[in-house]
């Protein structure tokens, strides 16, 4: 036995799950309730495969970014590579995630809030940390991110982590500091978003570098053309003749624009965002 770093053990380990599995052997796959599109097995197989251990999937809404997630996760813990997983999300998408969990791919998910605590403590010593008794939790970024609450989540290990709306901890802040150090201590990360990319690089390089070991993110980008799925929207014109007050305002609201452009320092972000939102 030798001592190793962190990303010599994970490419040992990918490695090594590489050499174990094929696309034949997918576990999940066959029992899990989903109506699966081929495209959909891609990310799983791209881990099972050791391409990488980071994944984002970035695909349009509608795509089952979820499902992809979570076949992806199952298919990971039937191969013996992950046992404990954590869900982070908007605090509106627990319950969600909690019975898509249990729907789709049958794992059972604790979902892990101030409610979620005070009915563990009731059934558990003290001096357990209450994140470290379930496989599979669930909790939201504004909860996890509390001073009080994140060395618990640090301190329980977690083999793989889901970020739902990763794009919502991009950028310098609390949630992105939060997040990143939980992913860094995990051995598979799974960042799920439709809008990858809002024009900030820096805040894109920062979603893309969550739980970064010097290694590289495997990005998945599909549409519904790419999918092989109708875009069925239906595009109708509508044309409003507006009023003599929206008129009257309408000019108002140029000239205000051609004075701020006049202004020292017009192109700045900020006043402009507040134009668009006027107009």
């Amino acid at each position: 036995p030798r001592v190793v770093g962190r990303r010599a053990w994970r490419c040992a380990a990918r490695r090594l799950l590489a050499s174990s599995a094929t696309a034949g052997s997918l576990r999940a796959a066959s029992s899990a309730r989903l109506a699966l599109m081929p495209y959909q097995l891609e990310p799983a197989l791209a881990l099972l495969g050791g391409l990488g251990a980071r994944v984002l999937i970035a695909d349009a809404v509608g795509l089952g970014k979820t499902v992809q997630a979570l076949l992806a996760v199952a298919e990971l813990r039937a191969a013996g590579a992950v046992r404990r997983v954590l869900v982070v999300c908007p605090a509106g998408l627990r319950d969600q995630w909690a019975a898509e969990c249990a729907g789709r791919v049958g794992l059972e998910a604790r979902r892990l809030d101030q409610a979620g605590l005070r009915q563990s403590r009731s059934v558990r010593p003290p001096d357990v940390n209450p994140w470290a008794l379930d496989d599979i939790v669930v909790t939201s970024v504004d909860y996890m991110k509390r001073p009080e609450v994140l060395p618990l989540v640090r301190e329980a290990g977690w083999d793989a982590v889901i970020v739902d709306e990763a794009h919502g901890v991009a950028g310098p802040s609390e949630r992105h500091e939060a997040v990143d150090a939980v992913c860094r201590e995990a051995a598979y990360v799974v960042l799920l978003t439709a809008t990858p990319h809002n024009g900030n690089e820096s805040s894109f390089r920062s979603m893309c570098d969550l739980g970064a070991h010097e290694d590289t993110l495997l990005v998945f980008r599909r549409t519904r053309a790419d999918a092989g799925m109708p875009d069925r929207r239906r595009v109708h014109v509508l044309r409003v003749a507006s009023s003599v007050a929206e008129r009257a305002m309408h000019r108002a609201l140029s000239v205000l624009t051609q004075a701020i452009r006049r202004e020292p320092g017009w192109a700045d972000g900020h006043r402009w965002l507040l134009v668009a939102l006027l107009h």
